[in-house]
């Protein structure tokens, strides 16, 4: 009797663990601002990977195939090659910016070693600098290989 008992309670557990509904790991996607215009000839990293992001593991390969999609699809857009890694792999990065800017990369890139170095740049020359000078973000991602999070956002962040 108390096998029995055993077996029911344990049969019960099961039937009722499996006839819960899951939950939801994503119950809403994140949109990175979608009141602002997106370039339509270029399609977003879930259209390229045929999947949203997070839902699979995008594979280096992929992601430097899109990384390179932007860069011949945008004139906002900058590909380059830093080095390689360990297993001979480009490492890649991207400068986004406009046209304008990236016509003149290497005054700017110049202009930001110079606010960079206070000992040899005057006050006057940084400020002088900085009146035409854009605002230059650095964003770094992977640090870990195995860290898929940060490759996917940014594809997110370069197609935004």
């Amino acid at each position: 009797m108390r096998r029995t008992l055993l077996l029911v309670l344990l049969l019960g557990s099961a039937l009722a663990t499996w006839a819960q509904q899951p939950a939801d790991l994503m119950p809403a996607r994140f949109a990175f601002e979608p009141s602002l215009p997106y370039n339509q000839n270029i399609p977003s990293p879930s259209q390229f990977l045929g999947y949203d992001l997070g839902i699979w593991f995008s594979e280096y390969a992929t992601i430097s195939q899109y990384a390179l999609l932007l860069a011949n699809s945008s004139d906002r857009v900058l590909m380059g090659n830093y080095g390689r890694t360990y297993e001979g792999r480009p490492l890649l990065y991207l400068v986004i910016s406009h046209p304008d800017n990236l016509n003149r990369i290497e005054e700017i890139r110049q202009n930001n070693l110079k606010l960079a170095d206070p000992v040899n740049t005057s006050d006057a020359e940084a400020e002088q600098i900085m009146e035409n000078h854009p605002v230059v973000v650095s964003y770094s991602y992977n640090i870990h290989g195995n860290e898929a999070s940060t490759s996917e956002a940014a594809m997110q962040v370069a197609y935004r």
